[in-house]
């Protein structure tokens, strides 16, 4: 793509997005989406982008991704790694650069401008997609190499790489013959629309069903703090002398835990689950749908089901196994339902109250269970988890101790919402390795739940030295978003009252979690550099001689899959030394407590994943000091 192409292109899309009528409005201002940023790791400059900015940015990248993938058809040299896969990766650099913030704030700030380009561009990004993997020249250079990569010479990078592709792009049809692919692009075309129409009609539904009550008594039992923050949640949405407890993306609500009243506990859990179920908003249409054309798609490609397809390079390999798993769970799980059933109505019973145990009852009832059968208070244990503190003293600390990284907070660059807070990760020499974005607070513009996502990909191919050390620019959004009490509502009164918001221990194990998902990010772009870190820490710190199982991140998803008590022998590392204290699995989401459990049978020694919190109860289990973010946090109380 040439210099003088990219004008053309800009001026062409830039006229036709401001086309009104016969006149075309004269274009000054220069888009910030179209060239890459000038701030320290390329962090997206906020300040500057606006609304309009997307769409012609995301049509300008698709045509210049077109150009490059035609160059790679047309190069009349054999295919080869370099003229082929590696061209592949350095294509679409500006579409995947706007691709990631604009899909960023979509889903954690979105607006009705933002909404109607994500309509607009979902199709088109879809085609786009199509257009490439779909393509029979392309997709000919790619199975040329992947046939041919064992005499290649190819690096173990460069070997999984070309097995990725030929991958993806086999199970995105590209084997399919002509007619089948125009049958798959109108079903991917079509599921990208209704996907697009699904997450708008929830955020809108969630937002529409939050319980509005015309009295504060209603919320007796909550404290101060929490009826402030729904009155403020009120004001927000333009309500005069009412409070809003806004639904989260559970079931179950947080407040459920504290109201007093039973009839607005009910109220609360039926408008959770009745949520998009009617009016405008109800997804059973879309829903429906969705699962037809998913099975469409699965039989087009050769799968029995959605679920096959979707599972067919995924650890659990299988529908069945999947099942499995949960299947396995209901037994013990329903076993300890019934008994805490059971004891919660004794303790109704006992207060005389005169009714059968409901979904609402369950959370406030369980409480008072807790405080009298365990002395367990969470309202005297959530004083111990400021968020500011959390983060510091907590998640920072953790991976500080774990991993040498540090964080410096940097309010000089922008940011996407005023909750946001950034800061720069430093390696243990001091060297940059990226950005950290922070939005723990759920509020009206953003979905639920809990997730990353990346704003500026780390690539060594394509970065400057600088850059190569940088794995991610990435933003933590909606962490602490189940908690009522931290939602934007709950900020603002807090800071308007000078009070700090005030998480959970659930939380501070979620934030502990994200942590350890996102270590190999933060740290190395090579997984096995930060297991050796984790290895000197806990050896060389603790004294614990700690075998990790290595190399599990250079395993494909089918080899880790098979892991299991039978097998385990062979890939812990100095399984026979005796002096071993315990294993720990770092990333193990493969893992089930069941597998976990007959591991330690088959070691007689604990095994535990190396994320904090199981890090943690490892080493008070083995007697050791408190050597995670939750023990720093829990070892006083923090002053008055």
């Amino acid at each position: 793509m040439t210099a003088g192409t990219r004008v053309v292109l800009a001026v062409t899309i830039a006229a036709v997005s401001v086309f009104s009528g016969s006149v075309v409005a004269q274009v000054t201002r220069e888009n910030p989406l179209l060239s890459e940023s000038r701030l320290p790791y390329q962090a997206p400059a906020f300040d500057t982008i606006r609304d309009t900015d997307y769409e012609p940015a995301l049509l300008q990248g698709m045509a210049e991704q077109r150009v490059e993938v035609q160059q790679i058809i047309d190069n009349p040299q054999p295919p080869t790694f370099q003229n082929t896969i590696e061209a592949l990766e350095r294509s679409g650099a500006p579409l995947n650069r706007v691709s990631r913030v604009f899909n960023a704030l979509v889903q954690a700030n979105t607006d009705p401008a933002l909404q109607k380009t994500d309509v607009a561009m979902a199709p088109r990004l879809a085609s786009h997609r199509d257009e490439t993997v779909l393509n029979p020249a392309l997709f000919a250079r790619i199975e040329r190499i992947y046939e041919e990569r064992a005499s290649l010479q190819l690096t173990p990078e460069q070997q999984r790489l070309v097995q990725r592709y030929y991958r993806d792009y086999t199970r995105a049809g590209a084997a399919l013959n002509d007619a089948q692919k125009e049958q798959l692009r109108a079903l991917n075309k079509e599921q990208s629309e209704l996907v697009t129409a699904f997450r708008n009609k929830v955020l809108a539904g969630v937002n529409a069903a939050s319980p509005v009550f015309n009295s504060v008594a209603a919320l007796d039992g909550l404290s101060p703090d929490d009826i402030a923050a729904a009155a403020t949640a009120a004001s927000v949405r333009s309500m005069k002398d009412r409070w809003v407890l806004p639904l989260q993306n559970t079931t179950q609500q947080p407040s459920m835990t504290y109201l007093k009243d039973r009839a607005v506990r009910e109220r609360i859990f039926k408008a959770s689950i009745s949520r998009n179920a009617d009016g405008e908003n109800d997804t059973t249409g879309v829903v429906t749908r969705l699962a037809q054309l998913r099975a469409q798609r699965a039989a087009l490609l050769g799968y029995a089901t959605h679920a096959a397809f979707t599972l067919d390079n995924q650890m659990a390999k299988t529908p069945d196994a999947a099942l499995k798993l949960m299947t396995d769970m209901v037994p013990p799980v329903m076993a300890r339902t019934k008994a805490e059933a059971s004891r919660i109505q004794q303790l109704i019973d006992a207060q005389k109250g005169g009714f059968t145990l409901e979904p609402w009852d369950w959370q406030y009832y369980a409480e008072q269970v807790r405080k009298a059968d365990y002395a367990f208070d969470e309202s005297q244990v959530r004083p111990y988890f400021e968020l500011d503190r959390v983060l510091r003293d907590g998640v920072f600390f953790a991976a500080t101790e774990m991993y040498g990284v540090t964080f410096k907070e940097r309010k000089d660059l922008p940011v996407y919402h005023p909750d946001v807070r950034v800061f720069e990760v430093f390696d243990k020499d001091g060297s940059g390795l990226g950005l950290f974005y922070a939005d723990y607070f759920a509020r009206p513009s953003k979905r639920g739940g809990a997730w990353t996502n990346s704003l500026v990909g780390q690539s060594k191919l394509l970065g400057t030295a600088k850059v190569e050390m940088l794995i991610l620019i990435q933003t933590s959004a909606s962490l602490f978003s189940d908690n009522y009490d931290e939602s934007t509502t709950r900020r603002m009164s807090a800071a308007a009252a000078g009070v700090p918001a005030i998480t959970s221990a659930d939380a501070v194990g979620r934030a502990l979690h994200a942590l350890g998902a996102k270590r190999i990010a933060l740290v190395s772009p090579y997984s096995e550099d930060v297991n050796a870190r984790a290895r000197r820490y806990y050896s060389g710190k603790h004294g614990l001689d700690i075998a990790l199982l290595e190399g599990f991140a250079a395993k494909d998803s089918y080899s880790i899959g098979k892991l299991g008590p039978e097998n385990a022998r062979d890939a812990f590392v100095r399984i026979d030394r005796p002096d071993i204290d315990a294993f720990v699995v770092p990333g193990a989401n493969f893992l089930t407590m069941a597998s976990i459990s007959e591991w330690e049978r088959e070691f007689k020694k604990p095994v535990v994943s190396s994320t904090q919190a199981a890090v943690w109860a490892m080493a008070r289990q083995l007697g050791g000091e408190r050597i995670s973010g939750f023990g720093r946090l829990l070892e006083q109380m923090p002053a008055q």
